[in-house]
């Protein structure tokens, strides 16, 4: 028997270079090859072409690093557990940024430094330019999102620069592969951040990269020397039991052994044989027949059975850490070691930290486009990123979320959000009003520090604080949060009960009412002038000169000067009440004007939502006839024609295809690799997944009604565009699909 637990344990050679390279191919294919049969395009599309060889060189690049700081954890191979795990496609960046969570992550931390760089408001006149257009399909913010240091539009801004620096709207793309360098303004925004804090946020994301794969290689090392040393058990236990089996070297069946015994099917199996041994520590079948391992024979009556039942446990719990490495980083120490059973495990895991999320984001985007190898180890750091991700206020697990509350999400936050207007009046937790500090109330204290005003018997969120209280929070933490969030609440629902139509213009139209103030003012001061030298000229008359008659003449002549400017001020008073009715029906009219404007917004917005409803039926009715007509009255349509389409094509809207036969798929999806499609046999589909789309596609010649009808029925109700491929060839289908999207572009 040959005394080498390698063969046993499935432990390749990869002593040379040449030998890691072959491996490092050949596993990338295998798991590509996994991921195609089980329809995982996400997992797929990264790991074949361009994507593929990026990412096999970046794991080369890094095996000497990993074998000389991983050498001393107990692995059986450090470059082959190393391989496993950063090619494993469990996870990747745009899936993770499906809702936009990294890009908005990286712009806000782009915007922190241009603030702290005093380069902000260059930022904004650079992002204001006429010329910079917005693309708010790829650079949306999620409902009621509020930011006290900037606006929303601006943050879209940054995002959409950052999405759009490459032709493809993707954190990770064809270009990064390829090596190529970012253009547009999203360099130039780059260029006013401090080179230094762009560094420091790359040194993170990479020292982070590594300790997380450092923590996983201490992981695998836990469970691995514990099958080693199960594999060794095992073969000491079939070396004590070959009393029991015929000994002959190299042969791979023997003749029954005499007796009872001798009618076991097991009998004919060489268990010395390392590959038999290393069939029943994997768990694969030694004879044709599955219940193998129930059968009775001299062998099983040994402690073999049971070491090999122990052997494939340490196998399918290695499976499961390996699959489920990225929630176990996220669990405290104690849900570690109730979900591993090892405190050694434990410690290799527990208390990993990120401290500051914005930065890992900017740093994945920055680090992928400067051609760094970290972000390329994409299962430590899609793990990193998905860890930042969890991190962010705004993030949601939405497989926990059921459709009712995604369209409540999706509806906005409400005044009345839980009923809290109709309750009793909480008791104030803080006076603000009586308790002092230095001779001041705390409100004007806080009126001193912020301007701001402490609302007075507000509380939203009274019944969210007792329960916060209830479940285990201190009750001064509990309080703390519930202020802040009901302050930060009410002020950004205060501040949208009253507003201007964003698109009114009204500086023109003051202008002209303050100038045609000026001139009404301008005109009666004049006249009052006139008035005061006519009066002045009489007073410097000589008393000599004066007769009864000029006294009298004069008397009459101030009586009708008191009448006139009696007059005047009747007149002007006159005036003043017409300025006043003129100011309230200016008021009245925009009020009006503005009400208007909303009403006809709104009946705009709900005729362009019934015109796309019109024209999605009607490209919906067109496909369904031009594919009866494809199918009944011109077979040969089918035909090869020469395309001008470059594959793979690269889709700018978001698609999903439902259905079609496996070679069908197995054809097109190298051809439309950033297209996502959905198992034919899976009716219970994530209906997330058609909510986030642009353009649905339906191959109706293999799909389950039930599915058909799901994806049908979801679609209009998620106001999405539904198309149907006309032909059955996925060339044809490939050529219709890249054909329409860029009929969008």
């Amino acid at each position: 028997m040959k005394n080498d637990l390698d063969e046993i344990l499935v432990v390749p050679d990869l002593s040379t270079p040449k030998k890691k390279r072959r491996f490092v191919e050949k596993t990338c294919r295998e798991f590509a090859s996994h991921a195609s049969q089980r329809y995982d395009l996400i997992g797929n599309s990264y790991l074949n072409g361009i994507y593929g060889k990026r990412r096999q060189q970046a794991v080369l690049n890094s095996l000497e690093r990993a074998e000389r700081e991983f050498v001393s954890f107990g692995l059986r191979s450090v470059a082959e557990s190393f391989t496993h795990h950063e090619l494993n496609p469990v996870n990747n960046y745009n899936e993770i940024d499906f809702m936009q969570d990294i890009r908005v992550g990286a712009a806000l931390w782009m915007l922190d430094r241009l603030r702290a760089a005093g380069k902000l408001q260059e930022a904004i006149e650079l992002l204001q330019a006429a010329d910079y257009e917005i693309d708010f399909e790829i650079a949306a913010v999620p409902p009621d999102f509020h930011h006290p240091c900037y606006d929303n539009e601006l943050i879209e801004a940054v995002v959409n620069a950052i999405m759009k620096r490459y032709k493809t709207p993707a954190i990770i793309t064809e270009e990064n592969a390829r090596g190529v360098a970012p253009t547009g303004r999203y360099c130039r925004l780059l260029a006013l951040i401090p080179e230094e804090e762009v560094k420091k946020a790359d040194a993170t994301f990479k020292a982070k990269v590594w300790e997380l794969a450092e923590r996983n290689m201490k992981g695998q090392g836990c469970l691995d020397r514990e099958l080693m040393r199960t594999a060794g058990q095992l073969k000491d236990a079939v070396l004590g039991a070959r009393a029991l089996f015929s000994s002959t070297e190299g042969k791979e069946s023997h003749a029954p052994a005499a007796g009872p015994l001798a009618k076991s099917p097991l009998d004919g199996v060489n268990f010395n044989n390392p590959n038999t041994m290393k069939k029943l520590l994997w768990g694969e079948p030694v004879i044709d027949d599955e219940n193998w391992f129930e059968q009775p024979g001299p062998f099983f009556d040994s402690p073999t059975r049971t070491l090999a039942r122990e052997g494939q446990n340490v196998v399918s719990r290695i499976r499961k850490y390996t699959n489920d490495f990225d929630l176990l980083i996220r669990m405290d120490e104690k849900e570690i070691l109730e979900e591993t059973g090892s405190r050694e495990m434990t410690d290799a895991l527990a208390n990993f930290m990120v401290e500051d999320p914005f930065e890992i984001c900017f740093a994945l985007i920055h680090l992928i486009d400067s051609g760094d190898d970290a972000p390329w180890l994409m299962r430590s750091g899609s793990s990193l990123v998905f860890f930042a991700q969890q991190m962010l206020p705004w993030y949601i697990d939405w497989n926990e979320w059921t459709d009712e509350q995604f369209e409540a999400w999706l509806d906005g936050l409400e005044y009345n959000c839980n009923g809290w207007m109709e309750k009793e009046t909480p008791p104030e937790k803080i006076d603000y009003y009586h308790e002092k500090h230095k001779g001041l109330n705390l409100a004007q204290v806080v009126y001193r520090l912020c301007r701001y005003v402490p609302p007075v018997g507000l509380h939203p969120f009274e019944t969210e604080r007792e329960q916060m209280i209830e479940d285990g929070m201190e009750e001064a933490k509990a309080c703390k949060l519930s202020d802040m969030a009901e302050l930060m609440f009410l002020h950004s629902f205060q501040a949208k009960l009253y507003r201007r139509p964003r698109h009114y213009d009204y500086k023109e139209e003051e202008e002209a009412e303050k100038a045609k103030l000026e001139k009404e003012q301008e005109s009666l001061t004049h006249a009052i002038d006139s008035l005061k030298k006519e009066i002045a000229k009489y007073g410097q008359q000589g008393e000599a000169d004066v007769t009864r008659e000029d006294v009298t003449r004069e008397y009459e002549n101030d009586e009708s000067e008191r009448e006139e400017e009696s007059d005047i001020d009747i007149d002007l008073q006159k005036t003043k009440t017409e300025l006043d009715a003129a100011k309230k029906q200016i008021k009245k009219l925009r009020e009006e004007l503005a009400a208007t404007q909303r009403d006809a917004a709104r009946r705009q917005a709900e005729a362009e939502r019934e015109l796309k409803h019109f024209r999605m039926e009607h490209r919906e009715l067109a496909d369904l006839r031009e594919l009866l007509f494809n199918r009944q009255e011109i077979p040969s349509s089918e035909e090869k024609t020469e395309s001008h389409i470059a594959y793979p094509y690269q889709t700018r809207r978001r698609t999903v295809v439902f259905g079609g036969h496996e070679s069908f798929l197995k054809v097109i999806k190298p051809m439309l690799p950033t297209v996502r499609f959905v198992d034919v046999e899976n009716a219970a589909f994530n209906q997330q997944i058609i909510r986030h789309a642009d353009v649905v596609w339906i191959q109706n010649n293999c799909i389950s009604h039930t599915q058909y009808w799901s994806v049908v029925n979801r679609c209009k109700l998620a106001g999405v565009q539904l198309r149907y491929f006309a032909f059955a060839s996925a060339e044809k289908c490939a050529e219709q699909l890249a054909l329409e999207d860029q009929k969008e572009r």
